[in-house]
């Protein structure tokens, strides 16, 4: 799927950004190419036949889907995405908005089986933020407003629901919701990471993907890096 292989580069591209703030510019050069290089590989193939727009699904020229994985590419500032790709996605969101498979409550993620008559709130609002027309992202995000604010269902606030119906499939007031403040997140100053000598020093001997694996669990739980200067 599109999806996944977007957020494999940009993955790749955010390990870049890592290494050098590490200290490991080789590292971090042949990471910066290999996701150059694969970025510009996958455009070749990643076209719709009139070239307007990304297929959902490698291979399935009738396939589409809300491209939510570009949405790292500008918090992460990677910078793999060209602006030209992001107007040719507005242009066919703003399609499926005017269609008849639109709703109330937004529209579908994939036209795959499963998900064709479903909404799911983050993928929809990582959406949003990556389009270059406002008055589409507006159009995207109502959706999800009307959704938060119906009371045709008891359920609290869920991740997917029917697009048609409103009702809860998955999900219900999860960490998901997060994703509302994802517009939001793109306003905030980028700030320059700043590594201890300590934690240089521990990256070598234990090497660049071993120590990256603990610094980024050292980031997502918040624990306290003051024990770090033992390992001097």
């Amino acid at each position: 799927m599109t999806n996944l292989v977007i957020k494999g580069i940009i993955g790749v591209a955010a390990m870049s950004k890592i290494s050098w703030a590490l200290g490991e510019d080789e590292d971090a050069r042949q990471l910066d190419s290999a996701s150059a290089r694969l970025i510009g590989s996958r455009k070749s193939n990643s076209f719709s036949q009139n070239q307007q727009r990304l297929l959902g699904t490698y291979g399935d020229t009738n396939s589409w889907a809300l491209l939510y994985n570009l949405y790292a590419d500008q918090l992460l500032e990677t910078n793999l995405v060209d602006y030209n790709l992001l107007q040719l996605q507005t242009a066919f969101y703003q399609t499926l908005l005017n269609s008849s498979s639109a709703s109330q409550f937004g529209i579908a993620i994939d036209n795959t089986i499963q998900q064709a008559s479903v909404g799911i709130l983050a993928w929809a609002l990582f959406t949003a933020a990556t389009v270059t027309d406002n008055g589409v992202r507006d159009r995207i995000i109502d959706g999800v407003w009307n959704r938060a604010s119906s009371n045709k269902t008891p359920s609290a606030f869920p991740d997917h629901y029917q697009l048609g119906s409103g009702d809860a499939v998955d999900g219900i007031a999860g960490p998901a919701a997060g994703a509302i403040f994802s517009l939001l997140a793109l306003n905030v100053s980028s700030k320059n990471i700043s590594i201890t000598p300590s934690i240089r020093k521990w990256s070598k001997p234990l090497g660049i993907w071993h120590a990256l694996n603990h610094l980024m669990r050292l980031i997502v739980t918040g624990a306290d890096w003051s024990w770090l200067v033992d390992l001097e």
